[in-house]
């Protein structure tokens, strides 16, 4: 990463208590398809897991606690923690009622939308770029529109409607 960022080697999760175990069926653990197991063990998996890592839960509010100036500047969250959006979200509470631009991955698999629909009923605004051009996304119905292809992430942006990240990406979409 060439010193732009520290790993923390911590897992996010909703309460930010106790450890989590990483099994990967590859030797390493970055880029790779990875089960997050929480405070149990897959009955059998082992077989298939080359490497185990037990790691630190940590909330998205005690990070920003720990991590961040004491100030209320606008904060930019990038999740992308293979299908754990929404504990990670829950677990972000009082960051989410900052100047907060969240970044979350949205799987081209995932037919539920799990994390959209967490984040619409939350009332934010919701935004996605294909790469053309910025759509802002009311509902599910556009979610789906946006994910046209099944093997691959799309990356979508949320953010409080009062929010001058909202009023920023507004401005792109006319």
């Amino acid at each position: 990463n060439l010193k732009r960022f520290k790993v923390l080697h911590a897992a996010l999760t909703q309460n930010g208590k106790g450890k989590v175990k990483i099994h990967s069926n590859k030797k390493s653990l970055s880029n790779a398809n990875a089960t997050v197991v929480v405070d149990r063990d897959i009955a059998g998996f082992s077989q298939h897991t080359l490497r185990i890592e037990v790691v630190n839960a940590v909330s998205i509010d005690q990070l920003v606690k720990k991590k961040t100036p004491p100030t209320k500047a606008p904060l930019i969250i990038k999740l992308d923690v293979e299908g754990m959006e929404v504990p990670a979200l829950k677990g972000a509470s009082e960051t989410l009622q900052r100047d907060v631009l969240i970044i979350y991955e949205e799987h081209g698999l995932d037919t539920v939308n799990e994390a959209s629909t967490y984040i619409l009923e939350q009332k934010f605004e919701v935004f996605f770029h294909d790469g053309q051009r910025y759509h802002q996304i009311r509902n599910l119905e556009d979610v789906k529109r946006m994910k046209s292809y099944r093997n691959v992430g799309y990356n979508f942006f949320a953010t409080l409607p009062d929010s001058p990240f909202a009023k920023r990406l507004k401005k792109l979409i006319s």
